[in-house]
């Protein structure tokens, strides 16, 4: 798995610290399973490392960013990422 940090369509800013937040480009899988060929394998989410908190990870860049301008509501914390990603492939799997 590797992670990018991407030029987002606007600045990202996070209320609380005032720091500019990173869009984050996921490339490739955390699990290996056949069933998985030709689903997505790029997933998305928004961070601010100095507040430790992120966007739960999506398969879109724009709702990535529209997530982050919900505020507080829509974040979870920063070690929750892992976790969620792997529910992401697992409701792939499922549809």
């Amino acid at each position: 798995m590797i992670m990018h940090d991407i030029p987002p369509s606007q600045r990202l800013t996070h209320d609380a610290c005032g720091h500019t937040a990173h869009l984050i480009e996921t490339r490739g899988r955390v699990r290996v399973d056949p069933r998985l060929f030709g689903k997505p394998a790029r997933q998305y989410h928004v961070e601010c490392t100095h507040c430790g908190v992120a966007t739960p990870p999506v398969y879109s860049q724009r709702i990535a960013e529209h997530l982050w301008s919900l505020g507080e509501t829509a974040l979870i914390p920063l070690t929750q990422l892992p976790a969620l990603r792997i529910a992401a492939e697992r409701s792939l799997l499922a549809a």
